[in-house]
């Protein structure tokens, strides 16, 4: 579940769709898809793709991965999350099948990224096989826990990689992850690079390696538990909101590689509602709100508003922490920040044991989001902030509820105006994506989602700028 294993199954595994660059389904073993009324998806495969046995992709096997996914024996967490409305693969013939659903899932399209198609021959439900093979672009010669090679599978059906072998390290240190590179011991860094590092390679013609970034769809917020006494006022949520200077914690803490957000969904995203502002800091403002709700404004002699703030024990929240700290005792704001380890921080932002507390969500796509984040039925799951409000439940399913995304649309600039107005998530920014490469790797590209399948479009020259 991991992002990285994410990232490695994009090159040795395929699925029916990817995402492109704008966001939306694309075929992949898929030659193509469309709707069929609102519980039906129609798909035609690729001819010729084959499984790393050799076997053909057909009907059948899109058929059998679907059943060992479902499978409760074998335990998918993709199951519950997003599978469980397919009730049926309809086979039409070896090429032409549907996916029939209980009910309206414009969200399955994208989820079916994360479905790989498998070889399943001899693998009985419930175990534990080293390898589920597949038929992506790559195959894995061989894994250890810092290490993975992999092989040029040549799948006839898919664009042929440039690179024939790829050499996956683990270097857990980013210093060393900089030295290695500039030593000739990496060829690339994909969104595994201190931004200072990323800004000094950009401006250093110098140095043996390049950089390029460019806008994420991954959201990083301040999570605002709303059934704190501190914070039920929508007035506290936005004085909060309003004394954050983020344009200047983007500037020297990020180096600039981040965009304000105005909402979860980035600006490129078909749904977003670009009339949505962002929040800007207005010091005065934010205190004459916690004049409104009772709190100290510097002058009126109440009590100022005391939270706390959790965040993860890691380097970059803490320090980002302690800026938006500095910056909110300027209008009057106490916030007590306390960083834990990953385990004890993300128990105690699940149980609800939090005021404020900063994550980030990666590379998100479509915006059934919305309905595990803020539709009150979720609060105890991913409904962490105990958001509840029965406008927002009717947005989310009249969302949910269409399959054409023009007429999904509208309910979600809705509801992204209310999130704007309630702030159960405090907006922070949507950080860049980065590749730091040595300059003799060519045809380098960053996809928003930063998928590793932009290494297949990459080749490396001989001469290497040591």
């Amino acid at each position: 579940m991991d992002t990285d294993s994410q990232h490695v199954n994009e090159l040795a595994h395929a699925s029916l769709v990817v995402m492109g660059e704008h966001l939306t389904p694309e075929p992949y073993l898929a030659e193509s898809f469309h709707y069929e009324g609102n519980s039906k998806i129609y798909f035609r495969l690729r001819k010729g793709c084959r499984l790393e046995s050799g076997k053909e992709v057909t009907s059948d096997t899109i058929e059998k991965t679907v059943a060992y996914y479902l499978d409760p024996k074998n335990e998918s967490s993709f199951a519950k999350t997003a599978y469980e409305r397919i009730k049926k693969v309809e086979k039409i013939n070896d090429y032409e099948f549907r996916l029939i659903t209980d009910k309206p899932s414009p969200s399955l399209l994208t989820d079916l990224e994360l479905m790989k198609i498998l070889d399943l021959d001899g693998v009985a439900p419930g175990t534990r096989p080293q390898f589920l093979r597949g038929a992506g672009p790559y195959k894995i010669a061989s894994f250890s826990t810092s290490d993975i090679q992999l092989e040029r599978s040549g799948q006839p059906c898919l664009p042929l990689p440039k690179i024939a072998k790829i050499h996956l390290k683990t270097v857990r240190d980013d210093l060393s992850r900089y030295l290695k590179l500039k030593r000739g011991e990496l060829d690339l860094v994909l969104n595994d690079m201190n931004y200072r590092k990323v800004e000094m390679i950009m401006h250093d013609p110098t140095l043996p390696m390049s950089a390029l970034s460019t806008d994420s769809a991954s959201y990083a917020y301040m999570g605002v538990n709303q059934n704190s006494p501190n914070l039920r006022d929508p007035r506290v949520r936005l004085a909060i909101a309003k004394s954050f200077d983020l344009p200047e914690l983007i500037r020297y803490k990020s180096r600039g590689f981040a965009k304000q957000a105005r909402g979860m969904l980035a600006d490129m995203n078909f749904y977003a509602n670009l009339q949505v502002p962002v929040i800007t800091r207005d010091l005065d403002g934010a205190r004459k709100l916690l004049d409104e709700a009772g709190y100290s404004n510097g002058t009126n002699g109440k009590p100022p508003l005391h939270v706390t703030l959790k965040t993860s024990a890691g380097i970059i929240p803490v320090e980002n922490a302690r800026v938006l700290m500095a910056q909110a005792k300027e209008a009057g704001i106490i916030i007590e920040h306390r960083a834990y380890d990953w385990g004890i921080f993300f128990a105690d932002v699940k149980s609800g044991n939090t005021e404020l507390y900063t994550l980030s969500w990666t590379g998100i796509t479509d915006p059934h989001l919305y309905f595990d984040l803020f539709h009150s039925s979720n609060i105890g799951k991913n409904n962490r902030t105990r958001y509840k409000n029965a406008e927002m439940d009717k947005l989310i399913e009249e969302g949910d509820s269409a399959l054409d995304p023009a007429k999904r649309r509208p309910a979600y600039l809705k509801i992204q105006e209310l999130a704007a107005a309630d702030l159960p998530f405090i907006n922070l920014w949507h950080p860049k994506n980065t590749a730091v490469f040595r300059k003799n790797i060519t045809g380098v590209k960053v996809h928003p989602l930063g998928t590793w399948r932009v290494i297949l479009a990459m080749s490396k020259d001989q001469d290497d700028p040591r």
